[in-house]
């Protein structure tokens, strides 16, 4: 075992070297030896001895008083004051100091050893204390950081179901302030009926009285804004010495979203249960084609009583397909086919009937089973042959009647060729007409009006004349613009210059292209407009030409 090691701090050098000397004989190390209060302190810090030997009165800024503060406040080392006297005013001071111990001049070395020991002991269970009191406390923060910062739900309270503790997570999970749930009655987060109807009035009372049965327990509790939300409780009696239970300890985790999900399972299997029923297909649930559920119509279309019945005779799919669609039936369902496809049902009593199968692989009560709907096509095919039937029908007459449309469209082209025929003779008729009608008029007409004009005519005769000759052009011009120009007696060089005019060349210009002089093209160009009926008439020369082509 280490000798405990003694820092004497003397100013007297006798009184020091005695106090090294019985250390020594006693047993005891000496870690040093100094004579200031200021070096007492450095060399704690130094040597770090077990204990402090102060002589109260010291030479130095600083006393055996101030001293021991310093080394007790900063390093914790036990101090054994020695005085050979001192004053009230000392001694309360030193008292402060909370010294292990004091020895008067002159001293045994007996009293010395007792009170050194004495020291050691304290002061080891004294550190002993302080490390478990460190320890509880250090254990003590980490449970209260763990609880504060726990993200659930912790409280206690006592058997007057008061709250006496509330984490900090309860607290924003719930929406209250600790000074406004502590002292409270715990049913203050707790709803006094359940929206299922449960009564819940009473739940932390039975929890306190029979706790072996709600170490765990599920039920909705209220946060301050009204919500209301689903908590899992695990809890904890809470006993004194004697084993009798005075409060509980709770922990909660929010399932509310979890209760949610389940009650929408739970009405989307409802739904599911209402539409199946619903349904004007069957709907069955099988495994390895093995018959686990149906609907009713799926049981009244294959003619069963119900589906118990099906499930105690072991109905397996293939039974209910016609012997020669039993083995397709078979495959698809084995091989998890998932296309619509036509097969043919069989009831119980025998008949046969056409179907429509639909089947997929889904997960039903942690395995994969095939569902399966079943649509009775008796109607449909009914209607189809009915509908096929009228197809038939009236392709026959679409036929019929267009034997009949192709007669009368024969009989119409015939008819058509006809009138084709009759209009071109009636055209190529008016046609001659008009010719004959203009070349008697310039043959056998118009020779006899230039004769007259040669003769001596008095003024009616002039006037009777003029009147003629223009009602005869009233007459004729309706023939003469339709005619081509070849009918109006032209000249082969009167129709070169007529061509040069329907071009819009001026006389120059044809006189030029011509190589005639412009007074011949002004004798051609009147020529012209007395040929096509101009003559006196004021008019444009051109635009009467490019009439003829219209």
């Amino acid at each position: 075992m280490e000798k405990a090691q003694v820092l004497i701090v003397e100013d007297d050098g006798i009184i020091a070297m005695d106090l090294e000397s019985r250390m020594k004989k006693l047993g005891y190390g000496v870690a040093a030896i100094v004579g200031y209060g200021e070096q007492a302190i450095g060399k704690v810090k130094e040597n770090a001895p077990d204990v402090v030997l102060m002589d109260i009165i010291l030479k130095g800024e600083i006393d055996g008083i101030e001293a021991a503060e310093g080394i007790r406040t900063q390093y914790d080392i036990p101090v054994i004051f020695i005085t050979g006297y001192a004053d009230k005013d000392r001694l309360k001071r030193a008292k402060l100091t909370y010294p292990f111990g004091f020895i008067v001049k002159p001293f045994q070395d007996k009293d010395l050893e007792i009170t050194i020991e004495m020291t050691l002991y304290v002061a080891k269970v004294d550190a002993e204390r302080k490390q478990a009191e460190e320890s509880l406390r250090e254990s003590e923060e980490k449970y209260r950081e763990l609880v504060e910062n726990a993200n659930s739900i912790i409280l206690r309270y006592d058997l007057n179901g008061k709250i006496i503790f509330f984490n900090e997570y309860a607290q924003r999970f719930f929406g209250y302030r600790q000074d406004e749930i502590l002292g409270k009655d715990v049913m203050i987060i707790v709803p006094k009926v359940e929206s299922s109807g449960r009564s819940l009035g009473t739940l932390a009372q039975d929890i306190l009285e029979i706790p072996e049965e709600f170490e765990e327990n599920i039920n909705q509790n209220i946060c301050k804004n009204g919500e209301i939300v689903w908590i899992s409780w695990r809890n904890k009696a809470i006993k004194d010495s004697e084993g009798k239970v005075i409060g509980n300890l709770a922990i909660g985790q929010d399932i509310t979203a979890r209760k949610q999900a389940e009650e929408s399972l739970r009405e989307s299997e409802e739904k599911f249960k209402l539409l199946a029923a619903a349904t004007i297909e069957g709907i069955a649930f099988h495994e390895k084609g093995l018959i686990l559920d149906g609907n009713d119509r799926f049981v009244e279309m294959f003619g069963y009583d119900s589906v118990t019945e099906m499930l105690d005779m072991k109905i397996n799919v293939t039974q209910l397909a016609s012997p020669k669609m039993r083995e397709i039936v078979g495959k698809n369902a084995t091989e998890g086919y998932s296309e619509a496809y036509e097969a043919e049902g069989l009831r119980k009593n025998g008949s046969i009937f056409p179907i429509i199968l639909h089947g997929r692989q889904i997960p039903h009560e942690g395995k994969i089973v095939r569902l399966t709907s079943v649509r009775d096509i008796t109607e449909q095919k009914k209607a189809e042959e009915a509908l096929q039937k009228a197809h038939d029908e009236l392709e026959q007459r679409v036929e019929e009647r267009t034997r009949e449309l192709e007669l009368q469209k024969k009989s119409l082209e015939e008819l058509n060729i006809a009138m084709k025929v009759l209009l071109k003779k009636r055209a190529e008729d008016k046609t001659e007409v008009e010719e004959n009608v203009m070349t008697n008029v310039k043959e056998l007409i118009l020779p006899y009006f230039d004769k007259i004009n040669q003769t001596k005519l008095d003024d009616y005769q002039k006037a009777f004349l003029n009147i003629l000759e223009s009602n005869l052009d009233e007459i004729v011009s309706p023939f003469t613009r339709k005619l081509s120009l070849k009918y109006l007696s032209l000249t082969p060089r009167e129709i070169t210059i007529v061509n040069m005019v329907k071009i819009g060349y001026q006389s120059k210009k044809i006189a030029k292209l011509m190589k005639i002089s412009p007074r011949t093209v002004d004798t051609h160009r009147k020529n012209i407009r007395s040929k096509i009926g101009l003559g006196k008439k004021k008019g444009n020369l051109r635009s009467h030409l490019l009439a003829f082509e219209q």
